[in-house]
């Protein structure tokens, strides 16, 4: 059976209607452009479509909450919560938020003085979650120049050339 899987990350519209604000800043760097402010809280929903046969089979949806911290040295982190997870099949949908709930909160950091470790996952079902949601926060996110603009409900961002990433395993994932 050919698997593979398409993740899609959602940066804007989600959070704006939970009332807070992303801001970003134009990333002179791209890779630590990040512009914290302690105290900010946003939202990412994480779409996650797995094929079998290039027939969908399922798609996962998670929503986590960022929360702007900072270290004892002063360090700006995400503390990252969990708040929702919903397995969608073509006949059921299975409620799995309690497992996104009890995920302890973590923290990741774009600063160059952070730190992007995973968490311990200590539930199998919030795995695939957890480490697409940092893959794509860390590795390209980043690579999303203009996100900055996205500050109100509805708001859009057009990428005009492909960012192209791999994350198939050889095995059980072929495209991804």
């Amino acid at each position: 059976m050919k698997r593979w899987r398409l993740a899609v990350l959602v940066w804007a519209s989600f959070c704006l209607a939970l009332g807070a604000k992303a801001q970003f800043s134009a990333p002179p760097n791209p890779i630590f452009g990040r512009k914290y402010t302690v105290g900010e809280r946003y939202c990412y929903r994480l779409t996650l479509k797995e094929y079998h046969d290039d027939k969908l089979a399922l798609t996962n949806v998670s929503v986590c909450q960022l929360r702007v911290v900072t270290n004892d040295k002063g360090v700006p982190f995400d503390q990252v919560q969990w708040l929702s997870k919903k397995v969608v099949y073509d006949k059921d949908t299975v409620d799995q938020s309690g497992s996104a709930r009890a995920v302890n909160p973590y923290l990741i950091s774009l600063d160059p003085r952070g730190t992007v470790m995973l968490p311990k996952i200590e539930d199998p079902k919030m795995t695939e979650a957890i480490e697409d949601f940092n893959t794509f926060f860390v590795a390209l996110g980043p690579m999303f120049y203009g996100v900055n603009r996205l500050v109100n409900k509805g708001d859009s961002l057009v990428v005009g050339f492909p960012i192209v990433a791999d994350f198939s395993n050889g095995s059980t994932i072929l495209k991804g």
